[in-house]
């Protein structure tokens, strides 16, 4: 019997995760004068799957394919996969988890947008921004975690419409809040924003109807047109001495935001605050 329960648990072990050369469509190419393949699409049916880090004794590079797949729940990239294209997991509307057994060095933009069901996501190491439009949609992710060491931006786009999305922490190194990328996380209440940014750019915060606070740090410059439009429970905000430009629209029918405190310095478009009740406080 005990023997039986073992065969059964290997069995299913292999139903359930797909390793198999022949669950892929794949190209082989070149990198670096190495051979590589590139997974194009993945043929099976499996809920949980694992990436192979080598097909047929070739290193697997770059992975898309995923698409629309319905089926899938859990997937692991294995370690030595460096890229995830394009639409890699796009509309893969039952999966839940995401395991990185290594670092991933590039993802193309909305590799994970609507994935309705995740709801917690930790980004691997070696990424130096996040990517355009990678979590659009999400609408029940609560939670991302970013790993240190990123250097570039928030992608456009990269977090729009996480309607569910409570709490993120952007690391130091990160300089450019790309636009629309926050736009629509209803959910979002406070940001702190990392030492190294420069630039919030347009509709980067707009619609977060629930945003409480925002901590903007002194090396800030640029806040763009529409960053913060109808952030309706925005009551004050601190803009730091370094910044030189509020653009026009930049706080749009914040109809709660009273408070703004500035530097003289600083160059407000006339419409910068338009239908919002704001009293400008300066501090020099």
């Amino acid at each position: 019997m005990k023997g039986f329960f073992i065969v059964w648990l290997l069995l299913l072990s292999f139903s359930v995760f797909a390793q198999n050369a022949e669950d892929f469509e794949f190209r082989e190419g070149k990198s670096g004068g190495k051979a590589v393949v590139a997974i194009l699409r993945y043929k099976g049916n499996a809920k949980n799957v694992v990436v192979p880090a080598e097909i047929n004794g070739i290193p697997v590079n770059n992975v898309v394919g995923f698409e629309d797949n319905t089926t899938l729940e859990s997937v692991t990239i294995s370690a030595g996969i460096q890229r995830l294209g394009k639409f890699a997991f796009k509309g893969c509307t039952n999966l839940s988890r995401v395991s990185f057994l290594g670092e991933i060095r590039e993802m193309g933009a909305e590799a994970f947008a609507r994935c309705d069901s995740l709801r917690s996501f930790t980004l691997p190491n070696g990424l130096r921004g996040v990517p355009s439009g990678i979590f659009m949609h999400c609408k029940n992710l609560t939670e991302v975690k970013l790993p240190a060491g990123m250097t570039i931006n928030i992608g456009s786009s990269a977090f729009y419409g996480c309607e569910s999305l409570e709490t993120i922490r952007i690391p130091e190194g990160i300089y450019d809040i790309g636009a629309d990328s926050f736009s629509h996380c209803t959910k979002l209440k406070n940001v702190n924003l990392p030492s190294t940014i420069t630039k919030i750019s347009n509709r980067a915060f707009a619609n977060c109807t629930g945003l409480q606070s925002i901590t903007l740090p002194g090396s800030l410059e640029t806040i763009e047109t529409y960053a913060f439009q109808q952030c309706g429970a925005l009551a004050s905000i601190t803009l730091p001495p370094a910044v030189k430009t509020v653009e026009r629209l930049a706080f749009w029918e914040c109809k709660s935001l009273k408070t703004v405190e500035l530097s003289r310095s600083a160059q407000i478009h006339a419409d910068a605050f338009r239908d919002a009740p704001v009293n400008l406080v300066y501090y020099d």
